[in-house]
């Protein structure tokens, strides 16, 4: 009778066990799942922002290049290499000299938007203290 009444609280002990363990197995097979899942997600959300970066630089270059032509700084640059340079037609112009005069104009015009800024924090930290 003992050692049926043992045999049986043994049986329900293992059953107990079992079930423990599946739940904990299905528990960290959950986890898994989910952490997969976050890592595509972030994946996503990562590849959208650098799209969206990427087109936001694509958006500022085309208006960088379409401020050089309104306001005429292309003809006028234009005008005097072609000058300075007989025999050259503009495709020659547009093809060999403007990217590189192009580089310049954008990078002296950086450089004297970061020296405003920097000038008006100055003006900012005076006007504080």
């Amino acid at each position: 009778m003992k050692d049926e009444i043992q045999a049986r609280q043994e049986r329900a002990l293992d059953e107990q066990r079992r079930e423990r363990e599946e739940r904990e197995s299905a528990a960290g097979r959950q986890l898994a799942a989910n952490a997969r899942e976050n890592a595509a997600v972030r994946a996503r959300y990562l590849a959208g922002l650098t799209a969206e970066r990427e087109a936001k630089r694509r958006a500022a270059e085309a208006a960088d290049e379409q401020a050089l032509v309104d306001d005429g700084k292309h003809r006028r640059v234009r005008r005097e290499w072609l000058a300075a340079h007989p025999g050259s037609t503009t495709a020659d112009f547009d093809g060999q000299a403007w990217p590189h005069l192009r580089a310049n104009i954008l990078e002296e015009r950086r450089r004297a938007a970061e020296e405003r800024s920097q000038q008006a924090l100055r003006a900012r930290r005076a006007s504080t203290f």
